[in-house]
């Protein structure tokens, strides 16, 4: 069997690469999106069995003694090199990679007998994975629906309407409730910015002295100067705690502010930091309400990791950022539909006044079956068009 990872920038000329290389029997062992398009891995000679035993093969000679030696021989005279940490650790996660290839692939394979059995479900099926939301999901949404009495097209209908309910969860706006509101989440997704625009918004309607802005971010290179340029330009107070005992202090001091933003570190998803500064913030007043801040273009494996470092108990909610720069809105749909996390606000560009939109569920649907539709034409919009925001 051959296994050969394909890159591109849509699925339509990353499969013509695999048809070109592999030929037409050749199997999608995996597909995901990248930040730069598309990675599709794919194997030629498929045979599950034979793959199964190379990989219980490696996992027990990765995990076996390397070269012991014969019985009696006196091994210091010989001594063998043995792998670094690191390189038996590449070996390991490269095995765990491989598995989670055959378990989709065992998946799709289960998918395929399932849709045998309930073919009046194929369009629906085929209209939810064109969605890239994960298995999970899919599965879900297609189990409650009724059976063969429905003809395909009422199935796929019925399918879309449930999944506006399965987001259909309460979250107050923050922006409507007031009082002290923090955004959390990892490295780069945005936070900052959408704290302006959450700024921006709420000064228009109420005036520039009903909101301050306060940075707690002692970590980030610049992070205190980013917000201070966004007060000065909104002409809002902003206020610096770099320790525990000082959001508490300013928190306090604010405590007759209408709406109080508060920033916060950005770390990565698999850092137990993040979830020890949640508790942090939550610590430095009872009215603190935390927002996560879920990037549209992330990995579904990257969005499960970073909700689950910020327990949802502690979130009030939830704001998708970088829509802009998004080719699909599956993967985030489905980690907030499974976290129970409701959505209060999208963002969906660089401008600080007016790419902020208050989505409804309906509306998050209808924005995943348009970049679903751009991904099967070819062509790629960076603009949200007509979807009404409330």
């Amino acid at each position: 069997m051959k296994i050969k990872r394909f890159q591109g920038a849509d699925v339509r000329s990353v499969l013509q690469q695999v048809r070109e290389a592999l030929g037409p029997d050749a199997v999608i062992l995996s597909n995901r999106r990248e930040h730069s398009g598309v990675e599709i891995v794919a194997a030629t000679d498929y045979d599950e069995a034979r793959v199964w035993q190379a990989v219980a093969h490696a996992e027990s000679r990765a995990s076996s003694p390397v070269n012991p030696g014969a019985p009696g021989a006196d091994t210091r005279q010989a001594p063998t090199p043995h792998p670094s940490s690191t390189s038996l650790h590449e070996v390991r996660e490269e095995l765990g990679r491989l598995k989670s290839l055959l378990e989709e692939r065992l998946d799709s394979l289960s998918w395929r007998q399932w849709l045998h059995h309930h073919p009046q479900h194929r369009a629906a099926f085929q209209e939810l994975q064109s969605l890239e939301l994960s298995l999970e999901m899919t599965q879900r949404i297609l189990s409650a629906l009724p059976g063969a009495a429905q003809g395909a097209d009422e199935l796929r209908r019925q399918a879309m309407a449930s999944l506006v309910r399965l987001l259909s969860i309460p979250a107050a706006d923050p922006l409507t409730q007031g009082g002290i509101v923090a955004l959390v989440g990892t490295t780069g997704v945005g936070k900052t910015t959408t704290l302006a625009k959450l700024a921006a918004r709420y000064a228009m309607a109420h005036g520039p002295e009903s909101v301050r802005l306060v940075s707690s971010d002692g970590h980030r290179i610049g992070a205190h100067e980013q917000l201070m340029t966004y007060g000065r330009l909104l002409k809002v107070g902003v206020h610096v705690a770099e320790t525990a005992a000082e959001l508490r202090r300013v928190l306090a001091e604010l405590k007759d502010v209408p709406l109080v933003l508060v920033d916060s570190a950005g770390m990565g998803q698999r850092d137990r930091r993040l979830t020890d500064q949640l508790r942090r913030l939550q610590g430095a007043s009872d009215r603190l309400r935390a927002y996560a801040v879920l990037p549209a273009p992330a990995r579904l494996e990257v969005l499960e990791e970073t909700v689950e470092a910020l327990p949802v108990s502690h979130l009030a909610g939830a704001m998708i950022s970088k829509l802009d720069e998004a080719v699909s809105l599956g993967p985030v749909l489905s980690v907030l539909s499974r976290r129970r996390l409701g959505v209060v606000y999208l963002a969906n560009g660089q401008r600080v006044r007016e790419d902020l939109l208050r989505p409804r569920p309906a509306d998050l649907v209808i924005r995943a079956q348009a970049f679903a539709r751009q991904q099967r034409s070819g062509s790629m919009d960076d603009k949200w068009r007509g979807v009404r925001a409330g």
